[in-house]
């Protein structure tokens, strides 16, 4: 059923440019395009990059375990489940993943920060020692494309 939780992630749906944040809009950009699906349910995203690359992203408010999740899936392999907690009108999603060649887990976190209505920062952070110190492996600005 539908929860009002499942309206947390709903300033991330629109039609979007993204490019790295601090870089001028529309160089080298990305799309992305965020819809609610499922009655309003999910929040699903497909993404595309000029060179290619191009992965989608499920999201719902699990109200069993009070959290989100996200599924991310790409077209190089990747698989990453996220899952996180809305707080302060931003969204911050966790997951534990081995990184290529390495023995042990690392920690991920990604967060979605709402910066009003055309704009999105979405940063992604890795760490290798349990989450003592964090380095930004992604930081992205979404800006909202214009209506054709």
């Amino acid at each position: 059923a539908f929860r009002p939780e499942s309206r947390q992630l709903d300033f991330w749906i629109g039609d979007w440019d993204v490019t790295q944040t601090g870089a001028p809009a529309g160089v080298n950009a990305s799309r992305s395009r965020i819809e609610t699906v499922e009655n309003g349910c999910v929040i699903a995203e497909f993404y595309e990059t000029p060179l290619g690359y191009a992965g989608r992203s499920y999201n719902a408010y699990d109200a069993n375990k009070k959290r989100w999740e996200q599924f991310w899936v790409d077209n190089v392999g990747g698989l990453h489940h996220y899952v996180g907690q809305a707080r302060d009108g931003n969204m911050y999603y966790e997951a534990e993943f081995v990184p290529p060649g390495a023995a042990t887990p690392a920690k991920a976190r990604m967060t979605f920060f709402d910066q009003g209505k055309e704009q999105v920062r979405q940063l992604g952070e890795q760490s290798t020692d349990g989450g003592k110190t964090w380095t930004v492996t992604y930081d992205l600005t979404y800006r909202r494309r214009p209506a054709s």
